[in-house]
């Protein structure tokens, strides 16, 4: 479970959200500590090809960003950085773009091309 350092948001990894599958809540911290789920929660953890069911085992939030060009139209920050939770059941690193209003977006990985050896380097 993790809070962002706005305050603003408490985020926490559910092991499963009713049909087997692994998920995260959002919810928002309102006046007086009342949390609310936000819209779309539960987020449910994309699987892996061939793998098991995901299981949010550890989650890392980056800081909140403040551009000051936009804290006096906004009134708060425009951008609530990225999630991470690790999925300790298929060994991989989740990434997610969290919005102003608590929605998670899942960043796909980028397909890296797999390269042979130049020539002239040994294989050992």
């Amino acid at each position: 479970m993790v809070i962002d350092s706005a305050g603003k948001f408490l985020i926490r990894g559910r092991c499963c959200n009713g049909d087997g599958a692994g998920a995260i809540s959002v919810l928002s911290v309102g006046s007086g500590g009342t949390l609310t789920e936000v819209a779309g929660s539960p987020f449910a953890l994309p699987s892996e090809p061939g793998g098991t069911t995901p299981n949010p085992s550890a989650l890392a939030i980056t800081p909140t960003v403040y551009r000051w060009h936009f804290h006096f139209v906004l009134g708060g920050p425009s951008h609530y950085g990225k999630l991470y939770v690790t999925d300790s059941l298929n060994y991989t690193l989740i990434n997610y773009s969290v919005s102003s209003s608590g929605a998670l977006q899942w960043c796909q990985p980028r397909q890296r091309r797999r390269q042979s050896p130049q020539a002239g380097y040994p294989l050992e």
